[in-house]
């Protein structure tokens, strides 16, 4: 079987992707690089094309352009980056990211932003932004090839200011929270497959930091247009109180 190498640049790490489908480039095309440096090599997880073919019965290249964000992932977090299941969004041009489970409303919460405040909000990444710890201790959020369904993607770089865990209720309510509440939402949050101690290791470990130096909410709400006016008002609060500390 031939195999194909594809170079990569994410959140600034050359990556190389090998994989059996010529046509896999056509998936990453913004992010082809032709650097001549060392880079790390990936390849979809094994257990995870096993799964796809067990569910849709087939893999093809749009099947592996699914499964590598796993692999990708994990081999950002050598370089104190990783994947981050979210929509990043950037709020006058600080960057906060929209969490939570599959289908809770991360989408429409930044259509109804950018339809209320089209002038304040820009898109980073749809689905999978990649996020970086720099030798500043800053946490910059950078865009990934993986941004969700309505392939929603920017080109900015920007510090992250807030995370937003989004909720479906029947009303619309907001609230800081505390350590512990904040523990699962972003530890789950970060990508990669959970069977190796090490990576499980600096997974915990960034979500510490996350936790330690990023203010995080739950949005629960119903997905109109009110519960995005509270959203917007509650981030711009939180910039201002930021401001004045």
């Amino acid at each position: 079987m031939k195999e194909y190498t594809i170079k990569l640049k994410i959140a600034g790490v050359l990556i190389a992707v090998r994989s059996e489908f010529e046509d896999l480039e056509n998936y990453f095309t913004r992010y082809i690089s032709d650097e001549n440096a060392d880079e790390v090599i990936v390849q979809s997880d094994q257990n995870l094309v096993l799964e796809w073919k067990n569910i849709y019965g087939s893999y093809n290249s749009y099947a592996e352009y699914n499964t590598l964000h796993v692999s990708v992932s994990e081999a950002l977090m050598k370089h104190n980056r990783f994947l981050f299941h979210s929509a990043a969004v950037t709020v006058n041009e600080k960057a906060w990211l929209l969490c939570g489970e599959s289908g809770v409303g991360k989408t429409t919460q930044y259509k109804n932003l950018k339809k209320l405040y089209p002038d304040h909000i820009n898109i980073i990444s749809g689905d999978k932004p990649a996020l970086e710890i720099d030798e500043a201790g800053k946490i910059l959020v950078h865009p990934s090839p993986w941004n969700g369904k309505e392939n929603y993607y920017g080109n900015t770089v920007s510090e992250l200011h807030g995370i937003i865990v989004l909720k479906q209720e029947k009303e619309n309510h907001i609230r800081k929270l505390n350590s512990k509440e904040s523990i699962l939402p972003v530890f789950t949050g970060i990508i990669q497959v959970f069977n190796h101690e090490e990576l499980i290791k600096s997974a915990a470990e960034f979500a510490d930091y996350m936790i330690r130096h990023i203010p995080i909410f739950m949005l629960e709400n119903k997905g109109d247009e009110a519960s995005s006016k509270l959203l917007y008002q509650t981030i711009q609060m939180e910039m201002t109180n930021e401001i004045q500390t």
